[in-house]
């Protein structure tokens, strides 16, 4: 540790160095097991894109968290590609908000019921339009369909979702 930092410790009451390891608890619990991946097909297989960027924001009210990721994802090919956004979300969350950036702003999505988010999905895919459909796969794990990823450009998507704030004792 440096000694501008001792010195900032030496300053602060104690009590905030157990906040920090608190935080740092919660971030290591209810982990995800895999992380999110934009696969697409390449050469008759399914590859994942690559992240060229990613922001986290989580803000705590009490015992619940709110999770915002954004990811960048980077097309390196000379070609429009399509591809399934993978996300699998700690055991218990509850998926809260959808983003698609469209023509460079990020726009949000809205909770329709099943249903009709299948008749609207099909109708703005005739349109050449992707509308952004984010569905529960099974256990923690969701996906969307992703298209266009433009020629040597980028799309990004934002998922947001509410999971309850956990601590395991033995870890802490």
């Amino acid at each position: 540790m440096s000694d501008a930092m001792n010195r900032l410790f030496d300053k602060q009451p104690k009590v905030g160095l157990v906040l920090i390891a608190f935080l740092a608890c919660l971030t290591t619990t209810r982990a995800q097991n895999l992380p999110p991946a934009l696969m697409v097909e390449e050469k008759h297989r399914s590859t994942p894109l690559a992240i060229s960027k990613v922001d986290v924001d989580v803000r705590i009210f009490g015992f619940v968290a709110e999770t915002r990721i954004t990811l960048v994802f980077r097309n390196d090919l000379s070609r429009p590609l399509a591809g399934d956004l993978y996300f699998p979300l700690p055991v218990g969350a509850t998926v809260s908000g959808y983003g698609l950036d469209v023509n460079g702003a990020m726009v949000d999505g809205v909770v329709v019921e099943k249903d009709k988010g299948r008749q609207v999905f099909e109708k703005e895919v005739r349109k050449g339009v992707d509308p952004g459909l984010i569905e529960w796969t099974r256990g923690n794990h969701f996906k969307t369909r992703v298209f266009p990823i433009p020629p040597h450009g980028t799309r990004t998507v934002r998922v947001s979702y509410t999971s309850e704030v956990v601590t395991d004792a033995k870890v802490c």
